[in-house]
C-alpha cells in the first residue's frame, strides 16, 4: 500500500484510490477500547476501527470492499506500506 503523506490518501501498490485516512473526531489509539488484534471500537462515534498492522494488502482490500467506510489505524513503519509525499495527485484521485 502507498499513502500520500500530505493528503493522508491510501493507494494500492499499482496506485488505485482506496481510502482517505482521517478521523473527524481527531481521536487517537490511546481513546479505543481494543476488541482483538486488528479491531479497536471508537466510543465517540460508535464504529469499528481496523489496525492494518499484520494484514496483507489483499485483505485490507478486501475490507474496505465489504465495509467501505471502515475506520483504519495505517502506521508509517508497516512493511507493506510505502511513505510518498504527494506522489498520486495527478492521477485524478482528489
Amino acid at each position: 500500500m502507498r499513502i500520500d503523506v500530505v493528503t493522508g490518501r491510501l493507494f494500492t501498490d499499482s496506485g488505485e484510490f482506496l481510502k482517505r485516512l482521517s478521523c473527524p473526531l481527531q481521536k487517537s489509539l490511546e481513546g479505543l477500547s481494543v476488541v482483538d488484534d486488528h479491531r479497536s471500537h471508537c466510543d465517540s462515534c460508535s464504529r469499528p476501527v481496523y489496525n492494518t498492522a499484520g494484514l496483507a494488502d489483499a485483505e485490507v482490500e478486501n475490507l474496505l470492499a465489504i465495509e467501505p467506510d471502515a475506520c483504519l489505524v495505517v502506521s508509517t513503519s508497516q512493511a507493506n506500506v510505502i511513505m510518498e509525499p504527494r506522489r498520486m495527485q495527478n492521477r485524478g484521485d482528489l
